[in-house]
């Protein structure tokens, strides 16, 4: 995963938000008035359409609706608030229930078909794709039966009647799609952690730790936030520098995770298992100032447009699967190498004091005080003067020190002893060690400070033993191996 791309994911997300948002709009926008009509107009060539009702969205009092993923019941309660039946121990979704209501409240039909149908089954009507049932303050109620798509139409349209006519209508599919395909849980809260307050500062509470635990990785990926340097660092499996686009957007963590939606409500042990969320793929926690949050990562699933996602729950709602983006999710994608810079060490060469460096051959001790753009700079090597370039080109390899890929078994190194070892002294007597175990196929472990971490190419500290050598001589330093 690239950096560019990682520096979007945040907005990504609120922008699958904000699209939703806006498609609800697009459906509860039309002025309406409390009013029944027959009026007609000619809207296009051959359609002619007609206002079959309309009624005032705040005088809907209880809706039904029945389809493919199976029913629901939407009520008003005595203060007027809009309430799903089964669903009243969860945050709603209001706006999409709002929606709903907005659309049950009217219809136009586009043409009638046919008046007195004998065969509705030829419409899909004799056994709806969708049921709407919507009852009024009044008393009155219609039933609005939803049938097949019109093939070959030039805009998407379907097959009506309402249930015990047989006036075959034909209206635009657009209005009506919130009723088809929408299931129960799809009405609750697609928040699945919330954004906490920001401060005066508008700062957000500070994010301490981002922990990965995922099945694919021998290790815990874990990620602190390092007080004294006011930054993100990466302390398991490895301590390493992360990149600038990680720690920008480490401090969001787990604050304000949105689902696609909802999907399974309420949750039994067999749901678990289908969504893979018995034995997790991962489990990402966080501990902010804000408290803890624990996300647990099922199954994936790929959309037939190639979208992919994946099932989830929420430490405290264990009671509702939800279906989140794996755009949401970077967690899922990257691994160490994505994360961190290339480099091992902390140190820089301002900052350095002091290198030792112990081979099979060699011993050498280098020292530095003042920075490299001073004239108080000064260098020297098992006592011998440097002059800046040479310090900065026996820095520069030492700098580049590449490790292969990451080491966690201890086991590896036992019993062997190190056969090199780097360690550079900066500022405040801060010591970085790195000590070099040969594990043979021209393999090296290595240690960071004592800890297994990486594996590298032993061609490292031969090519070191070389550049020690040219350094003495005053040669150019060879910077490859």
């Amino acid at each position: 995963m690239g950096a560019n791309t990682k520096k979007t994911l945040i907005a990504i997300a609120a922008a699958i938000v904000i699209l939703l948002a806006a498609l609800i709009v697009l459906f509860v926008t039309e002025p309406k008035e409390d009013a029944e009509s027959s009026q007609s107009t000619t809207t296009a060539a051959e359609v002619t359409s007609r206002l079959l009702y309309e009624k005032s969205p705040d005088s809907i009092t209880e809706l039904k609706v029945k389809n493919e993923k199976g029913e629901f019941q939407i009520k008003r309660n005595s203060s007027g608030r809009l309430i799903v039946t089964g669903l009243e121990d969860v945050e709603l979704y209001d706006a999409y229930i709002t929606a709903l209501v907005e659309r049950a409240s009217s219809l136009v039909s586009q043409n009638v078909i046919e008046e007195n149908a004998s065969d509705l089954s030829k419409y899909g009507l004799k056994n709806p794709t969708a049921k709407v049932s919507i009852t009024f303050k009044n008393g009155d109620k219609k039933i609005l039966c939803i049938g097949n798509d019109i093939p070959k139409a030039d805009y998407e349209s379907v097959y009506f009647c309402f249930e015990g006519e047989k006036t075959v209508h034909t209206v635009s599919k657009s209005p009506l799609t919130l009723f088809l395909g929408i299931a129960k849980e799809n009405l609750i809260s697609p928040v699945v952690t919330k954004t906490p307050q920001r401060d005066e500062n508008n700062q957000l509470p500070t994010v301490r730790q981002l922990k990965i635990e995922r099945r694919d990785f021998p290790y815990t990926i874990s990620m602190d936030y390092d007080e004294a340097q006011e930054t993100f660092v990466l302390t398991e499996p490895v301590d390493l520098k992360l990149t600038e686009t990680i720690k920008y957007i480490l401090p969001n963590g787990l604050y304000g995770i949105t689902a696609i939606s909802a999907v399974r409500y309420p949750v039994e042990e067999k749901d678990l298992v289908t969504a893979g969320l018995d034995e997790p793929l991962a489990v990402i926690s966080m501990q902010s100032d804000a408290g803890e949050e624990t996300l647990y990562i099922g199954n994936k699933a790929v959309s037939d447009n190639g979208t992919e996602s994946y099932l989830a729950m929420v430490k405290g709602k264990e009671n509702i699967i939800y279906s989140i983006s794996s755009d949401v999710l970077p967690w899922m994608k990257i691994d160490v190498s994505d994360i961190t810079v290339g480099y091992v060490y902390k140190a820089v060469a301002d900052t350095t004091d002091e290198i030792t460096i112990k081979t099979r051959t060699r011993q050498d001790k280098i020292t530095k005080s003042g920075k490299l753009s001073e004239e108080t700079f000064t260098a020297t090597m098992n006592g011998k003067e440097m002059s800046v370039d040479q310090f900065r080109n026996i820095f520069k390899y030492l700098f580049n020190f590449r490790y292969e890929r990451i080491a966690t078994d201890d086991s590896v190194i036992g019993g062997l002893t190190p056969y090199a070892s780097i360690t550079v002294k900066s500022s405040g007597n801060v010591r970085e060690t790195l000590e070099f175990y040969d594990v043979g196929n021209k393999e090296s472990v290595v240690t960071y400070n004592g800890k297994v971490s990486f594996y590298c190419r032993t061609a490292y500290v031969d090519v070191l033993e070389k550049n020690l050598k040219l350094l003495e001589e005053g040669n150019e330093l060879v910077m490859t191996w």
